[in-house]
């Protein structure tokens, strides 16, 4: 048994210090090319967009505001709303597609 161990042992060691082994020299990571039809990176860092769909733009800035931090969630309605959760002010939000913020209901009343 022991001598099973030794030569498995050797056999690792010539594998790994070997020609064109993980201890043959620095292994560097690679970023994979991207497709031929992506464009540049979006703002925010979203990825590229397919061909065909406009540019991301912000249409409302909440961040300053206490429904804007720590959303959760995100569900449009059928006049094109989109509602969400502030999780550190508890309030239930929606912002209008014309980007005016609608507070609805503080779920932590003080």
């Amino acid at each position: 048994m022991r001598m099973c161990i030794l030569v498995l042992g050797a056999l690792l060691a010539g594998l790994l210090l070997g020609e064109g082994g993980v201890a043959g020299g620095p292994v560097f990571a690679q970023m994979p090319n991207p497709p031929a039809n992506a464009g540049p990176v979006q703002p925010w860092g979203l990825p590229p967009l397919p061909q065909g769909i406009g540019p991301v733009e912000k249409f409302a800035d909440a961040g300053n505001t206490p429904q804007g931090k720590f959303l959760e969630g995100g569900a449009f309605d059928e006049q094109g709303n989109l509602w969400f959760v502030g999780i550190g002010s508890g309030w239930i939000s929606y912002l209008q597609p014309d980007g005016k913020l609608v507070p609805v209901v503080n779920c932590n009343p003080p």
